[in-house]
């Protein structure tokens, strides 16, 4: 974590907008949101991805994949597009949630 810590404010930034660039091209329930052929509502009621819990593990998802894989960390991404964003519970954990999208990450 080191080199994160050493960049500029500048930069971190730019980091963290390429992190939810990157996350987006593999959301397809968000895109479908942005196309119009899902409502929010919609997706507050069936999907995780609509959760805001959702927004919270992958950021700190993020955090690990930058310390774990610097250079790489994109490439780990992609995997997001294999979850299955399907609300099962009502009671959802953020633990649960960060150790789930990892499995899908490592």
């Amino acid at each position: 974590m080191r080199q994160y810590q050493e960049r500029s404010i500048e930069d971190k930034i730019n980091l963290g907008v390429s992190y939810w660039q990157e996350v987006s091209l593999y959301m397809e329930d968000w895109k479908r949101i942005k196309q119009g052929s899902l409502t929010l509502e919609e997706i507050r009621d069936n999907y995780l991805s609509g959760q805001g819990i959702i927004l919270t593990a992958l950021g700190k998802v993020g955090q690990l994949l930058l310390e774990t894989y610097p250079d790489h960390w994109q490439e780990k991404l992609s995997q997001l597009k294999r979850v299955d964003w399907l609300l099962s519970e009502t009671s959802v954990d953020l633990d649960e949630i960060i150790t789930y999208l990892l499995g899908y990450l490592d």
